[in-house]
Parts: C-alpha cells; sequence; structure tokens
C-alpha cells in the first residue's frame, strides 16, 4: 500500500514510518506492557523528529485489508519460533488480540477484525510516546486511526468517540468548523493568527453524491450508514 496515493498527497507532503503492520512499539527506554518486548529506536526517533522538528500537525496509522502481518499474529504460527525477530516484532499488536472485535465489526471476518483493533492498540502506543503525550497535552497536535480496505479501495475513519470506523465524511462532519485545519506541507511555516483566520476543510468530493450521507452511486462506492464496516 502506498500512503501518497490513497491520500492524493505528493513528495513531501508526507512523512511517513512504513513497518510490518504498522506498529508504534511502547516505551521509549525498553518499558513493557501486555508481552511486549521493549521499544524500537528508529521509530521512536522517527516520531520525535515529526512532533518536535517537523511539527506535523496530525499522525495517521493506517491500516489495510489482507495484513499479512495481522495474519501471522492471528494464525498463532510464530509461536512456533518465539525468539524470531518476527515474533518479538509482533508482540507490539498482541494487544490488539483483545480488542476484538470493535463496534460494527462483528460480522466481518477474524482477519478484518483484528486489522480494525490493531489500529486502536497503535493509537494507544503512540499516546504513550513522551513527544506525542507533550504535543497532545499542548493542543498542537491529532491521532487519526485509518483503514484501507484495498479491495474496495475505500477509506475508513476510526470516530474515537463511538468506536466506529466511518465514512471520512462523517468524520469531518463531526469536528466543529472552528477545529478544522487547512491542510498545509511540511517543509512551510504556520500561519499567524493575525493574517488568516479559521481554517475549513471541506470533505473529499465523491461522484454522484447529494450532501453527506446521500450517493446515488453503487457498490463500494456508495455510501454505508453510520458504523457499517466496508
Amino acid at each position: 500500500m502506498v500512503p501518497n496515493i490513497i491520500t492524493s498527497s505528493g513528495p513531501g507532503d508526507l512523512f511517513t514510518i512504513r513497518n510490518i503492520g504498522n506498529l508504534v512499539p511502547l516505551g521509549a527506554s525498553g518499558e513493557t506492557v501486555r508481552g511486549e518486548r521493549g521499544s524500537d529506536l528508529s521509530v521512536a526517533a522517527a516520531l520525535d523528529y515529526a512532533v518536535n522538528v517537523l511539527r506535523v500537525p496530525s499522525i495517521v496509522v493506517c491500516g489495510h485489508s489482507g495484513c499479512g502481518a495481522m495474519q501471522a499474529l492471528l494464525s498463532g504460527h510464530i509461536d512456533n519460533d518465539p525468539d524470531s525477530a518476527l515474533a518479538g516484532w509482533l508482540t507490539h499488536a498482541r494487544g490488539a488480540l483483545s480488542r476484538m472485535p470493535l463496534p460494527g465489526t462483528e460480522a466481518l471476518p477474524p482477519l478484518e477484525q483484528l486489522g480494525r483493533a490493531n489500529v486502536v492498540q497503535q493509537l494507544e502506543h503512540l499516546r504513550g510516546h513522551p513527544a506525542v503525550r507533550g504535543a497532545l497535552e499542548q493542543g498542537r497536535l491529532e491521532l487519526v486511526g485509518l483503514y484501507f480496505d484495498i479491495s474496495a479501495a475505500y477509506t475508513w475513519v476510526l470516530d474515537e468517540t463511538t468506536g466506529y470506523f466511518v465514512d471520512p465524511s462523517e468524520a469531518l462532519t463531526a469536528v466543529a468548523p472552528h477545529r478544522r485545519r487547512a491542510p498545509r506541507r511540511w517543509d512551510t511555516s504556520t500561519p499567524t493568527a493575525s493574517t488568516t483566520g479559521p481554517a475549513t476543510v471541506h470533505p473529499p468530493s465523491a461522484p454522484h453524491t447529494r450532501g453527506p450521507g446521500k450517493t446515488l452511486g453503487d457498490g463500494h462506492r456508495a455510501r454505508r450508514r453510520r458504523g457499517t464496516p466496508a
């Protein structure tokens, strides 16, 4: 999965950390939780750089359908070789097993349930990172959970208030207008309050759409009712 394609972004628009299972190891000093094996300095350093140097306004955890890492965790095959690098790495996702199923995913296959639950698990890990925690407390950072259905070419956004993965337009309308941000590149300065008023982000356009939640299209691109998984 290529993040720039599903977000229609160009070079320099995203600072991307890619790894097996879209994992964020918890702790910067080797702490462990729920059977996890310490931290990963590469991911921690990238988070420090993104938050403290690039001053990114949001961090997105994006899972996807048919994830091989989630399949390995779900099948239990890695338990046959507990000392392998893969088994050690996937301990950072084990907490997602106890989160299954999330609201609205009960009818999905276990693999798709786990992929979505893992997004929630990694958001929890992010909140434990010192730089992320500090930026959240200052109100200059937001965390977002996404799930991309590859077969349907459809993106779902986590509504942390309800625990459902919803249509992106529903997630946008739930944000108060004065809190919406205009998109900006990471290498540009932040506009000052004296020169720029409240920014508004409009929901992404879709063909044959009549207002939020109303679509004339069919198939996977049709809008689904709130909380219904792909």
